[in-house]
């Protein structure tokens, strides 16, 4: 559990009153996180007995360590040091005796008390503070501020820009930077203490850093969402300045070069798009287009998908951002689920928190968790927010023999298409088909935290594409929408209603392969149209022509002649085997494997690609422009009977 300001304005009062204490105390946290207010406050508490207690506030340069450090070398003194910047990072304090204690952010809860005081009761409009704040203090009351005069001019409809709002925010932390930029010395720490301004710097020093911090590359750097040097200079800004902005507090660094700490970097994106969107789209494109030649290039599987999901981020559609990317600066954790009890605790209660949303029946979805707990690989993955909380759970098993049961639950007749036989496999006999990727069986998140389905739903990923695939089976609505939209292709709906909700499970599934992804990220940065209702019908009618109670609520059967089951079956052979004699190749190709896959049904997808000598995009480019010619067949039937979204 995170420490509370309070935990650490008591630890450090303890350590304060104890004589024989450290020699060196020092307050750490990011910019804007109160550790100047609290050192203030307790030392004011306290000024009767810290007599020869110096503080010193704003050590966030080099040369300010440097004056540090010659103090705590002077006999008898002892020092409370206030910095973005454990002192051990700076030069001659490795190896010193240091007693750090680190400020974090506040808890939501406190972040919406702050907003209640401004009279902001609006639950959305105190969300958006949240999620924009990261439990920064300084940024809260920034965006207090702000929120809270909108709400007083117009009570009945407020306007709140939120690009604008970040703007401001923006503007604000960009203050605070330039102490890490502008020479002077430290401000006064405390009433009735020694104060110690900084040396002068030498005048080498002086006069290499520049009067403002590199405003315009921050912008930059947390729009793009973390960037080496050959990125910012393809996205127009000179190498030099990757170094600059490296030595500020608010930029870590990552395998991918630098990035903006959150909430800063959501704070300035969001600014750099609103204040200048002509120039955002025009980097964002130069980005998208490097990253997509860095995927081509890299053979580390996670690397890219680091690099997916910052092109993603960046030149997604807007329905893609939304799902994966709201406007929020929450952090998350995510991570496997462990045996221990709490694990498995929160697991119980995600999972029948998911079956009450979903409307799944109890016992059926008690029965899948306990088929996934006793699974060889259980593949439950838990994402905590930044108190420690767990608040969002999906289900990641591994395609292989040993879930065998979870997959046959879930996948049902389409088991053998993506895990081989598995029967076969039990008997020791080799499988149909190479097993790979994740299965993700359900996700679950708060309702009212998008921020916390989105980074679970990019932590899916961060998991599938190292593993090559994923595949997706699910019977809610808003999830099949969100997977078609990712570029999932549709295999089917399940036989069985197997949680007895009303809906089949559908499966959907992508493959990751190094040369695959720079077109699915493409595909994600155009605008395309919904799919055809009526090629999905005919989609989901072909996956079930051998099980004729899976044709019978077909939205095919309200056509013209295509009254039973019966009829819509013959129907969909009858296109398959047309196109299977046709002169022209494209359609006889796509015939004879919608033939060997949906009729005969003696083969996966895996078996016939070999079989068809043909690449996998080749193989579902053909399958797919069959399952439209037999579309075409069934539009030409007669309108005005022509499905309509």
């Amino acid at each position: 559990m995170r420490e509370t300001h309070d935990d650490v304005r008591r630890r450090v009062r303890d350590e304060l009153a104890d004589r024989a204490g450290a020699a060196v105390l020092q307050v750490t946290g990011p910019l804007g996180v109160g550790k100047s207010r609290l050192v203030r406050e307790l030392v004011r508490e306290a000024a009767e007995g810290v007599g020869g207690l110096v503080v010193l506030d704003g050590v966030d340069r080099a040369e300010q360590a440097a004056a540090a450090l010659a103090l705590a070398d002077r006999a008898g003194a002892r020092l409370l040091v206030v910095g973005r910047r454990p002192l051990q990072a700076w030069p001659g304090w490795g190896g010193r005796p240091v007693r750090g204690f680190r400020l974090g952010p506040w808890p939501n809860a406190e972040v919406r008390r702050l907003g209640r005081s401004f009279g902001i009761a609006d639950p959305a409009h105190l969300d958006l503070v949240v999620d924009l704040a990261g439990g920064l203090p300084f940024v809260a009351d920034a965006l207090c501020r702000f929120v809270s005069e909108a709400v007083h001019s117009d009570p009945e409809t407020p306007s709140i820009a939120l690009g604008a709002l970040a703007d401001l925010a923006s503007q604000a932390i960009v203050a605070r930077l330039r102490s890490e930029w502008e020479e002077g010395p430290a401000e006064p720490s405390g009433e009735g203490l020694a104060e110690v301004p900084a040396d002068e710097p030498p005048t080498e020093l002086a006069t290499a850093l520049p009067a403002e911090p590199p405003t315009d590359t921050l912008h930059v750097l947390a729009v793009l969402g973390g960037a080496d040097a050959d990125l910012l200079a393809a996205a127009g800004i000179p190498a030099a300045e990757f170094d600059r902005v490296s030595t500020l507090s608010i930029v870590d660094a990552d395998r991918l070069g630098r990035t903006v700490a959150e909430p800063f970097r959501t704070v300035f994106d969001l600014a750099y798009r609103w204040r200048h969107p002509m120039a955002a789209e025009a980097v964002l494109a130069k980005a998208a287009a490097h990253r997509r030649r860095q995927i081509a290039g890299t053979r580390d599987a996670a690397v890219r998908a680091d690099l997916s999901d910052r092109v993603m981020r960046t030149a997604a559609h807007p329905r893609i951002r939304r799902a994966f990317f709201p406007p929020s600066a929450a952090a998350f954790q995510a991570r496997p689920a462990t045996a221990d009890a709490d694990d498995e605790r929160e697991v119980v209660r995600l999972v029948r928190q998911w079956a009450c949303m979903e409307g799944l029946e109890r016992q059926r979805a008690d029965r899948m968790l306990e088929a996934w707990m006793t699974s060889a690989t259980p593949g439950f993955h838990l994402l905590f927010d930044a108190e420690g909380r767990a608040v969002s759970l999906a289900n990641l098993t591994p395609i292989a023999t040993a879930t065998g049961p979870v997959l046959e639950a879930l996948l049902q007749q389409y088991t053998e298409d993506f895990a081989g036989n598995l029967a076969g496999d039990f008997a020791g006999s080799p499988p149909a088909a190479a097993p790979g990727g994740h299965l993700v069986g359900m996700l679950t998140a708060a309702g009212r935290r998008p921020a916390a389905r989105a980074a679970m739903l990019r932590h899916i990923l961060h998991v599938a594409i190292p593993s090559g695939r994923v595949v997706v089976s699910t019977s809610w609505p808003p999830y099949r929408v969100l997977a078609e939209n990712l570029g999932l292709r549709t295999v089917g709906d399940t036989m069985d209603d197997l949680f007895r909700c009303g809906r089949r499970n559908r499966v959907l599934e992508r493959t990751f392969a190094a040369d695959s992804i720079g077109p699915w990220l493409r595909r994600m940065e155009r605008a395309e149209q919904r799919p055809d209702p009526l090629v999905e019908a005919v989609r989901g009618a072909l996956a079930g022509l051998r099980t004729p109670r899976a044709l019978a609520d077909s939205p095919l059967l309200g056509l013209p002649g295509l009254a039973t089951p019966a009829a819509l079956a013959d129907f969909l052979r009858r296109g398959i085997e047309e196109l299977a004699a046709s002169d022209l190749p494209a359609d006889a190709e796509a015939g004879r494997i919608m033939l060997r896959y949906f009729v005969l049904r003696n083969s996966g997808h895996d078996a016939l690609i070999h079989q068809a000598h043909l690449s996998r995009a080749t193989y579902f480019r053909r399958l797919d422009h069959g399952v439209r010619r037999v579309a075409e067949a069934a539009r030409r039937l007669g309108e005005p009977y022509r499905l309509t979204s």
